[in-house]
């Protein structure tokens, strides 16, 4: 049996994909009256669904990255230079930052803005946000309408709570907290505070003993 009648057959009952381009599982996620219709899901979209515009893949085409880039950047949900200060060494290369969110910095938990963090937006909304679509694209595209939270809000009072568990604990290390950001230096201001309204959502670190980020990676649902 060759290769093409083995995922003609077969093939694509295991979820297998045909090449790059043709993701079987999605397709058929997708389009419910192809998952019914018993019909081999390539088969169906090279005399049907190409016809019809259906998609084949979750990958973005170029067209649409701009199409979402620009109603992104339109709505001043994406800020560049912040994005940097996540990613500094992407100032020596040509790829852009917003592709870059797209491609890796959105599946390693970054944030496009101090106003929306992803994973805060994935883990509330994991019910909402279907094949495998970026969580800024979900929010740009449909979140907006819905009204749906893009980052934590502590009352006042819930912050105290936590600077005063965190105070306690005397795990938090001013000096070193300082290094990461110079500019906290000079002001006059609560330290644990910042790192609980701020810090954290920055991934800086309280010590040298505690990865916000490690520990967010691990524990996706803080």
């Amino acid at each position: 049996m060759d290769l093409l009648d083995h995922y003609l057959e077969i093939g694509y009952k295991d979820g297998l994909n045909p090449s790059e381009d043709f993701d079987t599982e999605y397709y058929l996620k997708m389009y419910g009256d192809v998952r019914v219709s018993n019909i081999n899901p390539l088969v169906h979209y090279v005399l049907y669904g190409a016809k019809e515009g259906r998609k084949c893949s979750s990958k973005l085409t170029d067209d649409e990255i701009n199409t979402y880039k620009q109603l992104i950047y339109d709505n001043n949900l994406f800020d560049e230079e912040y994005y940097y200060t996540q990613y500094p060494e992407l100032k020596d290369t040509d790829l852009d930052c917003f592709t870059h969110y797209l491609l890796v910095g959105a599946d390693e938990g970054a944030n496009p803005s101090k106003q929306f963090d992803t994973v805060y937006y994935q883990i509330n909304n994991e019910n909402k946000i279907t094949d495998d679509m970026n969580p800024l694209i979900h929010y740009v595209v449909k979140g907006m309408d819905e009204q749906l939270k893009t980052h934590l809000e502590l009352t006042q009072e819930q912050v105290d709570a936590c600077v005063r568990i965190i105070d306690d604990s005397n795990t938090f290390d001013e000096e070193y907290y300082i290094s990461q950001k110079e500019e906290l230096k000079n002001q006059n201001i609560n330290l644990i505070e910042h790192y609980v309204k701020e810090g954290a959502f920055d991934r800086l670190n309280p010590s040298k003993s505690f990865d916000t980020s490690v520990y967010l990676e691990y524990n996706p649902d803080v």
